[in-house]
């Protein structure tokens, strides 16, 4: 029984945490602390395959990128795989 125990309370500390919403704050899970979301958009149709990599040295306190209109058959393939795991974005473009 302790073992099954164990086994459940591991499981639920490795879970991903996930952000909290109290009231008008949004809770960073780690701290337990209000934060400030800050990114960028990015269209489907602008992506190129160091984005990832030049939003980083560009904008370093980027915590949040919302992705719109990835658009699959558009024919550029550049940041398109056939990877289910990676779901079918290739590392380098996120």
């Amino acid at each position: 029984m302790y073992r099954c125990i164990s086994l459940l309370l591991a499981a639920y500390v490795h879970a991903a945490k996930r952000l909290q919403i109290k009231g008008t704050e949004i809770i960073d899970p780690n701290t337990n602390q209000p934060i400030t979301l800050h990114g960028v958009n990015w269209w489907g149709k602008l992506f190129q395959p160091n984005d990832g990599i030049d939003l980083k040295q560009d904008l370093p306190h980027t915590n949040v990128v919302r992705l719109v209109g990835l658009y699959w058959d558009n024919g550029n393939t550049d940041c398109r795989t056939n990877n289910l795991s990676q779901g079918y974005l290739d590392p380098k473009c996120i």
